[in-house]
C-alpha cells in the first residue's frame, strides 16, 4: 500500500497569477473582475475566478481565512447580488442611443440559485437518480423472446427451363 505523501512547499505557493488574483479580490474587486485583472482567459471569467479560488483555497486555506474570505462573507458579498442581477439593453436610432431600461438577467439568477443549491446539497446525487434495483421493489420482469415456425406461404412454381 503506497504511502499518501505531505504536499511540498512548491505545490503550497500560489502561481503568480494566483497571487494576482488574490490580490485583486482583496481590494475589493468582484471575482471576475480578479479573474480579469489576472488574466485569466476572457471567455468564462467568473468560472475561472471561481476555479482559482477553490485551488487558492485547497493551497493556502489559511490566506483565504487571514483576508477574511471565508465561505459566509463570499456568499454574502458575491452570490447574493447575483439573485438580484439586472441586465441593461440600449435602444438606439441613427446611431444614437434613445433610450435605456433594465431588465431581470434570468440567466445569471438561475446559475446563481445553482450555486445556492449545490452548496447547499440540495440536488440528489447521481446514484440516487439511477433506475431502482430489483432488491428496492421486490419485481423483477423478464422478456423472453421465443422463435416462431416458419411461415408457409405458397410460392408460385416456376415453369421448367427449356
Amino acid at each position: 500500500m503506497m504511502k499518501r505523501q505531505r504536499p511540498t512547499q512548491r505545490c503550497m505557493q500560489l502561481t503568480p497569477r494566483q497571487a494576482l488574483f488574490i490580490k485583486s479580490l482583496a481590494s475589493g474587486g468582484t471575482v471576475t473582475q480578479a479573474a480579469r485583472n489576472a488574466g485569466y482567459s476572457e471567455k468564462n471569467l467568473a468560472q475561472s475566478g471561481h476555479q482559482a479560488l477553490q485551488t487558492i483555497r485547497l493551497k493556502r486555506p489559511d490566506l483565504m481565512n487571514r483576508l477574511e474570505l471565508t465561505p459566509q462573507v463570499l456568499i454574502e458579498k458575491y452570490l447574493v447580488p447575483l439573485l438580484s442581477a439586472t441586465k441593461t439593453k440600449f435602444f438606439q436610432n441613427k446611431g444614437k442611443i434613445i433610450q435605456s431600461r433594465a431588465f431581470p438577467d434570468h440567466q445569471t439568477r438561475l446559475m446563481a440559485l445553482d450555486m445556492v443549491f449545490r452548496l447547499m446539497g440540495a440536488y440528489a446525487s447521481n446514484r440516487s437518480r439511477q433506475s431502482p434495483t430489483v432488491a428496492e421493489h421486490g419485481v423483477k420482469i423478464v422478456v423472453v423472446d421465443a422463435p416462431h415456425p416458419p411461415l408457409e406461404k405458397s410460392v408460385p412454381s416456376c415453369p421448367p427451363a427449356s
